[in-house]
């Protein structure tokens, strides 16, 4: 669940004696306007800089393994291909797809 401050208000009544003298404070609320927008950038900005951290840099690790061929055995180097393609899947597959609904707050797929 994402972090919303969408109708978030702190009613509260303090009553304090002392010396026959009474405070009150009631109906203290925070804007929600300018802190929701902050926490919506905030998530958008997170999804897309791990979903673009993820896919280049498998991009990056195939590249280099496809150059490393002789500086590591053949299973090996297999092995840490399969690794980065598969990653390289969940970036474009889960994570790059998460972006709009970081943004529109809102599940979009598969209404």
């Amino acid at each position: 669940m994402w972090l919303t401050a969408a109708n978030y208000t702190d009613d509260f009544d303090v009553t304090s004696s002392s010396n026959n003298a009474t405070t009150n404070t009631s109906s203290s609320s925070i804007s929600s306007g300018g802190y929701e927008r902050f926490i919506t950038v905030l998530q958008t900005s997170i999804v897309t800089v791990v979903s673009c951290a993820i896919v280049v840099t498998n991009i990056i690790n195939l590249v280099v393994l496809a150059s490393a061929s002789g500086a590591m055995p053949w299973a090996t180097r297999l092995f840490l291909i399969n690794l980065s393609v598969s990653d390289l899947l969940v970036g474009v597959i889960a994570c790059a797809p998460a972006v709009l609904p970081a943004a529109t707050d809102r599940w979009t797929y598969l209404q």
